[in-house]
């Protein structure tokens, strides 16, 4: 069985929760899946997922759980001996949630859940410290840019144990959505390779057919000026003599709002719109800005055009050729007003990596390994372990 526990304020109608079931039955394994929906009271939703859980033997059960539905999965797994994946788990639930305390209306639905102080201390109390058996787990972090990262030891993926074998080939394959800094190797703790792009790539960026162009907007005026607003965007970006191969969403949490959203609201095979909203309120690391990375692939006299019509009603025209070479910051009124930065085009070879590195070991010493990759933007990820046993 596979059990899905959602998110916060999320449901079984989540994005991630229909695409698990929707793949599950390409596969034929949709009998299998179930996704209850978590109440908000902590000690209720840990027994709900519990007894969904126990329907299952520990051995025949797998339990993914997504932000705080991974706080409950690590519950589940210590307490049953269970696998579990966890989607950027929740760490300190009882801490993150003390500002969302009273009314809060669910995700892709019209309903509403009321966070009571109370339930912060049920939180606490499925608090798991430690685990008993990293094995078990299989973690897939990342903060900010969703950054795909594959890491095998001799074919194995991470979450897996491997008998004794003194010679290891490590695998790693990378597909970031900006220029990659480093990629590191990691060994019982210990950092025994680092791969640098730069070291690889040609010394001139030289045009191959596609890259990666980040449309980064927000800023405004600092808090310090006491003119802290939220500022609403409208965005239009397409390509002339080219095509849009992908539009990867790179939102990053703001000033709680119910009335807006950060979303990709249209996608043609050339274009797409954004709605989105930034502001220097609550921004993280005083970074008021939210992203939008595009794939594209063209000549390069191929066009990139930009759009707005919210803050400011402004068009923005660069051919590949001119962001191969360098960024273009506009302002979308005067002194104080937010920015747009189109950035340099990333290129294949800074981020889409893949190669192999080979290691000892020693029989009589189990080893575990895993990947993390660096981004020059410091956005990072990380793979789960792999254990190799002496």
């Amino acid at each position: 069985m596979i059990l899905y526990l959602h998110g916060f304020r999320s449901s079984p109608a989540s994005r991630k929760a229909t695409y698990l079931r929707a793949r599950l039955r390409e596969r034929g394994l949709e009998a299998d899946y179930v996704c209850p929906q978590l109440p908000a009271c902590p000690r209720a939703a840990a027994e709900v997922a519990l007894a969904a859980a126990q329907l299952e033997s520990p051995d025949k059960l797998a339990v993914i759980g997504s932000s705080l539905g991974g706080y409950y999965a690590t519950w589940l797994a210590e307490r049953l001996g269970c696998r579990a994946v966890l989607l950027n788990p929740a760490i300190t639930p009882y801490e993150d949630l003390k500002a969302y305390l009273g009314t809060q209306t669910v995700y892709h639905s019209s309903a509403t859940i009321d966070m009571k102080p109370e339930y912060l201390d049920q939180l606490r109390a499925l608090d798991t410290p430690t685990i008993t058996r990293p094995q078990r787990y299989f973690l897939i972090a990342a903060t900010g840019d969703r950054i795909a990262l594959a890491f095998r030891i001799n074919g194995k993926w991470g979450g897996s144990t491997l008998p004794f074998t003194s010679s290891r080939t490590l695998s790693v394959a990378v597909d970031a959505r900006d220029e990659v800094d480093r990629v590191e190797i990691v060994k019982n703790d210990r950092v025994i390779h680092r791969m640098f792009p730069e070291d690889h790539a040609m010394r001139r960026r030289q045009w191959t057919g596609e890259a990666l162009c980040r449309l980064e907007f927000g800023w405004g005026p600092w808090g310090m000026l006491d003119m802290t607003r939220v500022c609403d965007w409208e965005i239009s970006a397409s390509i002339e003599g080219g095509k849009l191969r992908a539009a990867h969403p790179c939102f990053q949490s703001g000033p709680f709002d119910e009335r807006r959203r950060n979303r990709i609201v249209e996608r043609g095979e050339n274009s797409v719109r954004i709605v989105s909203y930034t502001s220097r309120a609550d921004a993280h690391a005083q970074r008021a800005t939210n992203s939008v990375v595009l794939h594209v692939s063209g000549g390069e006299d191929a066009v990139l055009e930009v759009s707005l019509a919210k803050p400011a009603v402004r068009k923005y025209r660069k051919t590949l050729r001119e962001l191969a070479r360098y960024n273009d910051l506009e302002i979308t009124g005067p002194f104080q007003s937010e920015t747009i930065l189109i950035h340099r085009l990333v290129t294949p070879e800074f981020f889409r990596l893949s190669y192999e590195v080979p290691d000892q070991g020693r029989r009589g010493t189990t080893d575990w390994y895993y990947a993390r990759v660096c981004q020059a933007n410091g956005h990072q990820a990380w793979s789960s372990p792999i254990w190799v046993e002496g």
